[in-house]
């Protein structure tokens, strides 16, 4: 839509050091809130549900989140309505553990399901990553190179999340979550691992982390 032309000199004096350089938060396990919970079609008409959150405490206390796209459909079987498809999508299974982390009941219906994620909190590990250059399908991606916060983990509100290998690597230490209570936001110092344990980290911390690259059907409706 066209700008209303201005009919005067009106300017602003600006300091662009208050101008953050992106919306990004940094790589961390952040409490978050399940803000909104829609059902949608993807650009190429395959079930979708889109989910947006917002962190639920500590410093970043109510920042928001780029809303994660959770695709339900595949080529057969586009509104997932197969058994089959919600065995093999992968879009199934991520958002399964997702309710699981929110403590949400199973319905049979997937509206009612998203009715009960909104409002619910659960600990997420969040990374910063880039846009491959090609969607899954090949075709070039118009977003390869962005940075963007991803969620890469999904974990109970009172649960431990494993030691992050490359932190406690660098710095001997792990990340505390953004919560409320006594959890305390920012990373907290803890006891220094030796190389060893952190690679024990590392495993554990990648045999609950999900692969949620995405590809153009994750793109936002």
């Amino acid at each position: 839509m066209p700008l209303e032309p201005m009919v005067d000199d009106f300017d602003v004096q600006v300091d662009w050091e208050d101008v953050p350089d992106n919306d990004l938060v940094p790589e961390a396990v952040y409490e978050l809130l399940v803000r909104k919970a829609e059902l949608g079609w993807t650009r190429t008409d395959k079930l979708a549900l889109e989910v947006s959150y917002e962190v639920g405490g500590g410093e970043l206390e109510g920042k928001s989140l780029r809303a994660e796209t959770f695709t339900l459909g595949d080529m057969l079987d586009p509104k997932g309505q197969l058994p089959e498809t919600r065995r093999k999508v992968f879009g199934w299974m991520s958002l399964k553990r997702l309710c699981n982390a929110c403590g949400v009941r199973y319905d049979q219906s997937l509206r009612a399901t998203a009715r009960e994620l909104e409002g619910s909190r659960f600990l997420a590990q969040v990374k910063v990553v880039k846009q491959p250059d090609k969607n899954k399908d090949g075709t070039d991606n118009q977003y390869a190179g962005v940075e963007q916060n991803r969620i890469t983990s999904y974990w109970p509100i009172g649960h431990t999340p494993p030691a992050s290998a490359s932190q406690a690597l660098h710095q001997g230490s792990t990340g505390q979550p953004h919560g409320n209570g006594s959890a305390q936001p920012g990373p907290a110092p803890r006891q220094r691992l030796s190389v060893q344990e952190a690679m024990a980290a590392q495993a554990a911390e990648a045999s609950v982390s999900q692969d949620v690259s995405p590809g153009n059907d994750d793109i936002p409706f």
